[in-house]
């Protein structure tokens, strides 16, 4: 006599790993999702907590875009937590988008968050527990790494250009040469700790005057008059 299979001793298994798939962040787009930092320091996990809404059914909360929470971890548990809002593009960012955009700095002491909104500054968001600040903007562009705390480059606003050390052991921006409006500043390039710096004149300028570039050695903060090498930053 033929024996008939029973179907509930194959359903129970195939449940059990589905729900064992989606547990791991499989076909889950809710799931946490687990990364580590460039150097392995820190783990770290995506959050959706809220997806985004189309304006038009967007009752309450004005802000329609995708908000996301970044958490890192060392061996000891949550070391920090950050909020992100998607910027809001025509493409809507997956963790691994995010993931990309974030800048470390050379031992992942702190990392660099993208702007969520056009025109803002990036956050440093401090990792390291030897450092005693948390969050501060992060306003260089175009930087160089000094060391693995220090990075160097143009900051720039509208009439306002000027040469800034990011110094991420105190959390600050330092001068090495302020915006002198209608006289501005930047970074051309950087050899070891002498950095090429070229003096302009920005878009608030009363009248035109020839360019000047000059060698700044950032470690003892002296320098000397150059003829100016390229053409960046040309106004």
């Amino acid at each position: 006599m033929k024996k008939h299979l029973n179907p509930a001793r194959f359903i129970l298994p195939v449940v059990s790993v589905i729900f064992a798939l989606l547990s791991m962040g499989f076909g889950n787009p809710m799931a946490k999702k687990t990364i580590h930092t460039p150097s392995g320091r820190f783990e770290i996990t995506f959050t959706l907590v809220k997806g985004s809404i189309e304006p038009k059914r967007a009752k309450v909360d004005p802000d329609t875009r995708a908000l996301w929470r970044i958490s890192f971890f060392d061996a000891d548990g949550l070391v920090r937590t950050v909020n992100f809002r998607d910027p809001g593009d025509k493409k809507a960012l997956t963790e691994a988008d995010i993931y990309r955009r974030l800048v470390f700095s050379p031992k992942d002491d702190f990392v660099i968050v993208p702007p969520e909104v056009a025109g803002t500054a990036p956050r440093a968001i401090a990792l390291s527990k030897t450092l005693k600040w948390k969050e501060t903007p992060f306003e260089i562009e175009e930087y160089t790494w000094l060391d693995d705390l220090k990075a160097v480059g143009d900051k720039k606003a509208h009439c306002s250009y000027g040469v800034y050390i990011f110094d991420g052991e105190r959390g600050a921006q330092v001068p090495v040469k302020k915006s002198e409006s209608p006289i501005g500043y930047e970074m051309l390039s950087i050899e070891g700790k002498t950095a090429t710096i070229k003096m302009f004149l920005d878009e608030c300028r009363m009248q035109d005057i020839p360019a000047k570039c000059f060698s700044h050695d950032l470690a003892s903060d002296t320098e000397t008059p150059i003829q100016c090498p390229g053409k960046k930053g040309k106004r």
